[in-house]
């Protein structure tokens, strides 16, 4: 899990890293500018683009984020069901001993009154 998280950092990382660089490319292209204005043009055209993709990475990252966080709660609720089972079965465990036990009991007393009768 703290893999996953590490995994969304550094696409979130990516991300900005991304948005930093063509950020600094849209300025760059809004100096250099032509007298026609054609590079605003493209520079709008890109800076729509860059958001469009901003969106969806940040929208995947969100998705993932839900994705681990529902994965943690089945998790935790497996941990507490594998407990409960354990602990069923360490009590049930316990009563079959303690069955194995009297009985033994009941028979050591049976082959005592046996061996008791025998000798009489």
């Amino acid at each position: 899990m703290t893999h996953e998280l590490e995994e969304l950092n550094d696409k979130l990382a990516e991300s900005e890293r991304l948005r930093k660089n063509a950020q600094n490319e849209l300025e760059a292209m809004m100096e250099s500018k032509d007298d026609f204005g054609k590079n605003v043009h493209e520079l709008e055209k890109s800076k729509r683009s860059l958001e469009a993709q901003l969106a969806e990475q940040k929208q995947t990252i969100e998705e993932l984020e839900d994705e681990l966080q529902a994965t943690e709660d089945a998790k935790l609720r497996l941990e507490v069901n594998m407990q409960a089972a354990k602990t069923a079965f360490e009590r049930d465990l316990a009563a079959k001993e303690e069955q194995s036990e009297e009985k033994r009991r009941a028979l050591t007393k049976q082959v005592g009154k046996v061996l008791s009768i025998k000798y009489i």
